[in-house]
């Protein structure tokens, strides 16, 4: 539903005089001192949003649990589910509208996309690290391969729920308040795999590297519960389209990341090009504001179908919309640093850009110096 790869950040707000690695590791492991630094900054700041995120999450469960046995919301008729006979009848796979919460659901599909994810990061991304990117040490080459893992997955989903029409929805819900089968087909297939691409891929990160900082940890399970807890809403919601269309704005927030794992990899294989470093912050700065307004404009949307239309009446639904602000916020922290860290790193390359380019001209001057003593000592011989 994301803060970029792990970059580095109070390292890159005061730079260090090593400009070849970015990445925070006394930050991460949690050694740095805090001196100086009040309650409220850095790590500090991490721990507050991860313990009010978990207050957050058992609080709009409860809620939700309390909402559901008043028996005061949605306690009008609740339409059955189509049977698979029906569903197959006007021409959607029964298997793609199976419950979650069943044996009967795409489980083979989740297994190759897992293991796909996980032979991609150990030995085509691993290789490809350790090819083009041998001059790092052992710890910034597991986050490489990461920021490659990360690109191809953030990249499938977008495609595929591009292909889908999300976008459409998006900005045009009531054209999908009844929609074709075709395009119920497409989007209940982008879904299951925009489920399970985040999930393998932010997985497969944590387990492959020992030194992940905290606020992408956070991130990341902020990601898997809201994944996790969206599709089970939206099933039974009845695929209902503002809570569909709630649960692909969210999304994007991970999903459109893609030009900070390219900076990161152009960062380790020494690409100094500061312009393309300071446009590449300003577009992440940017994109995540545009997608916080959409991410609320389709929540506060998807009230009707979380309070009004009587499609169901469950915890899980009433909490999810409860809780998708308290996600934005926490997301929208954790990519706060991001954007800090893509800022550090644009000063860091502009002046590493900047020290390059004296170099040649000293050495321009050096060597215009000396063919001019060479030519002096010929005249003079």
């Amino acid at each position: 539903m994301g803060i970029g790869p792990d970059l580095p950040f109070e390292d890159l707000v005061a730079p260090a005089p090593d400009l070849d690695a970015p990445d925070l590791d006394a930050e991460q492991s949690g050694r740095k001192s805090r001196r100086g630094r009040g309650c409220c900054h850095g790590r500090d700041m991490i721990e507050i949003m991860a313990i009010c995120g978990v207050s957050c999450f058992f609080l709009v469960v409860v809620a939700g649990v309390v909402i559901q046995k008043s028996g005061q919301v949605n306690q009008g008729p609740i339409p059955a589910f189509p049977t698979p006979c029906q569903l197959q009848q006007v021409g959607i796979v029964p298997s793609l509208a199976t419950s979650p919460f069943e044996l009967a659901s795409p489980q083979w599909m989740f297994g190759v996309i897992l293991v796909g994810i996980f032979v991609l990061r150990k030995y085509v991304f691993g290789g490809l690290t350790r090819s083009f990117f041998s001059h790092l040490p052992k710890s910034k080459q597991v986050k490489v391969a990461n920021y490659m893992l990360e690109m191809f997955g953030t990249t499938v989903v977008l495609a595929v729920c591009s292909w889908a029409g999300f976008w459409d929805m998006l900005f045009n819900p009531s054209g999908y308040t009844n929609p074709h089968p075709q395009q119920i087909h497409r989007m209940i297939a982008s879904l299951e795999m925009l489920y399970v691409l985040f999930l393998s891929t932010y997985l497969m990160e944590l387990a492959f590297d020992d030194e992940v900082r905290l606020g992408l940890v956070l991130h990341h399970w902020t990601t898997i519960i809201l994944a996790t807890w969206g599709m089970a809403a939206i099933y039974l919601a009845q695929y209902n389209t503002l809570t569909v269309r709630a649960f692909f704005a969210v999304s994007l927030y991970m999903s459109t990341e893609q030009n900070v794992f390219v900076e990161m990899l152009l960062y380790h294989r020494k690409v100094y090009i500061p312009c393309l470093y300071y446009a590449s912050a300003w577009y992440y700065v940017l994109s995540r504001a545009a997608i916080m307004v959409l991410s609320m404009w389709t929540w506060w949307d998807m009230r009707h179908a979380a309070w009004t239309e009587n499609v169901h009446n469950s915890w899980v639904c009433y909490g999810l919309w409860l809780f998708i602000p308290f996600a934005n916020v926490i997301l929208n922290f954790t990519q706060y640093t991001t954007v800090q860290s893509l800022f550090g790193i644009a000063a860091r390359v502009a002046q590493r850009h900047g020290e390059d380019k004296a170099s040649r001209l000293e050495a321009g001057q050096i060597c215009s110096d000396s063919s001019s003593s060479e030519s002096e000592s010929v005249q003079s011989i």
